[in-house]
């Protein structure tokens, strides 16, 4: 995990924002924070209705942060899976997003990543550009490796998926692989394999769009055809002509729906409110006396039970030595870290408390705490994901606890339980974990102990065990790589693999 999002409140302003912070394990690696910050300084000259706008940036106790406009709403990808848009909704959201795009490119910035999952439309039925993460600006200076690609695949250009330069009309064939889903709820490129899905992007020409779906005119399928031309220079040149051909189009049926009635298209039906008919009965008045004395008697019943499961509950507490009453505090039980000369830092081991024993208790019992969050499970089955309150009771003698979490490496820890104690896990995944990112030109399946792993590029680090791996990278007209890597607790490991330099 590169980056951590979180909903957030700014409370000066009362406003809820988009908290987007760097990885706390990735501060010391100069080319992501590079790219963290540039994201920020991208997003700050882009100000326009249909663009996320960016509110801060900045360090705050170690931490680097990005404060962002919270849009209430739903991306376009989920609009998406519930079934195919309607003609006069989607042809909203195209120009929309067109012209927030077009704002991007009149300031130099090229997207690279323009996708279902990066629109969002709000509830308020504005639609907003979002994500600019990997995004290319004039004004700044390219960090990318040359040769490898950087996006979404099946969202792709030609020229991008191969590695090449991309401009603006780059983003344009992105876009229009996006028009095409919209209009059609089909992405023609999406495939099983990224070998498969270049194939596609390089060679396949997509049916028309009006005959996937009539409702869409012939001039719009000619339109959207246009954008996902092979060649650069047979598409449009910018998008102030896609818009152009657009309005003119939209003009000759009809009229752009507005902002209103794209909310009421695209959010789920509200629930109706039941009114009452003409020809209702009324609710009789002799049965409110009635049903004020039952409610006293439901209520006076309640208590009296509830009296009697707290005594039998404290005498049950009393004869099992309960041990529910005994919190570790949280704050006194913090991980202490060893620091070696390079500054990185050492393996920690959980810190595990013990309780004083309970007389007469025949279990020992566990607590946890677990940072960031994991599943935990106890002698391989599955008890609880954690935060949680709740106690473990077990048998006294050896366990083996295993902690998960699916973007950090697994932990596993072997426990010796004594009768009648208590003991708190305090365990943080982060210092487990080992980060390993590979560039690969022209792009490669990656491998780490002969289990695939992921194709390149990666969209975020692989997450690994502390130690040495086997790396292996293939792909399916080049000679494969293959190369041992040790990884240190904590460290991420970059490594740039060419593997046309062998042909």
């Amino acid at each position: 995990m590169w980056t951590l999002v979180y909903k957030a409140i700014q409370e000066p302003l009362d406003r809820p924002v988009i908290l987007k912070v760097l990885n706390p394990k990735m501060n010391e690696d100069a080319e992501l924070l590079e790219r963290f910050e540039r994201e920020a300084k991208i997003c700050a000259n882009l100000v326009h209705p249909n663009i996320v706008r960016l509110f801060d940036y900045g360090k705050w106790r170690g931490e680097y942060f990005i404060v962002q406009e919270w849009v209430e709403g739903f991306s376009l990808k989920d609009i998406l899976t519930r079934g195919q848009i309607a003609p006069e909704p989607a042809i909203r959201i195209i120009h929309d997003v067109a012209l927030g795009l077009a704002f991007a490119h009149s300031q130099g910035v090229i997207h690279r990543d323009v996708k279902p999952g990066n629109i969002i439309t709000g509830s308020d039925g504005k639609v907003k550009i979002t994500d600019f993460g990997l995004a290319a600006s004039r004004k700044l200076p390219e960090i990318t490796i040359e040769g490898t690609f950087i996006g979404t695949p099946a969202y792709g250009a030609p020229e991008q998926v191969k590695g090449g330069k991309v401009d603006a009309r780059s983003d344009i064939f992105s876009f229009g692989i996006v028009c095409y889903e919209i209009l059609t709820g089909n992405n023609p490129f999406n495939a099983d394999s990224f070998t498969e899905i270049i194939e596609r992007i390089s060679k396949l020409k997509p049916k028309p769009a009006n005959r996937l779906n009539s409702s869409v005119s012939p001039a719009i399928s000619r339109i959207v055809g246009k954008m996902l031309n092979k060649k650069p220079s047979a598409r449009y040149k910018n998008l102030s002509q896609f818009l152009d051909n657009l309005q003119g189009e939209v003009e000759k049926g009809g009229r752009f729906i507005s902002e209103s009635e794209l909310a009421a298209c695209v959010n789920p039906e509200p629930q109706r409110k039941v009114e009452k008919t003409r020809g209702e009965k009324k609710f009789p008045v002799w049965l409110y006396p009635v049903l004020a004395v039952a409610a006293c008697v439901l209520i006076a019943g309640f208590f009296v039970v509830k009296s009697i499961v707290i005594n039998r509950t404290r005498e049950k507490a009393v004869i099992a030595g309960e041990l529910a009453d005994t919190v570790v505090p949280e704050t006194s039980h913090e991980p202490t870290v060893d620091t070696l000369p390079s500054g990185k830092d050492t393996i920690v081991t959980p810190v595990i408390i013990t309780d004083t024993p309970v007389a007469g208790s025949e279990e020992a019992a566990l607590r946890f705490q677990v940072k960031p969050w994991s599943r935990v499970y106890v002698d391989g089955k599955y008890w609880e994901t954690t935060p949680t309150e709740r106690v473990l009771t077990l048998k006294p003698g050896k366990h083996v606890l295993k902690f998960e979490n699916d973007y950090l490496a697994k932990y596993e820890k072997t426990l010796n339980l004594k009768q009648g104690e208590t003991l708190f896990v305090n365990v943080n995944l982060l210092d487990y974990t080992s980060w390993l990112l590979v560039a690969v030109r022209p792009w490669g399946r990656v491998y780490v102990n002969d289990s695939y792993v992921s194709t390149t590029p990666f969209e975020e680090p692989v997450a690994l065990r502390p130690g040495t791996h086997r790396l292996k990278i293939t792909h399916p007209s080049l000679d494969a790589y293959e190369i041992d890597i040790f990884l240190s607790p904590g460290d991420t490991l970059k490594k740039v693999v060419n593997l046309e330099e062998n042909m």
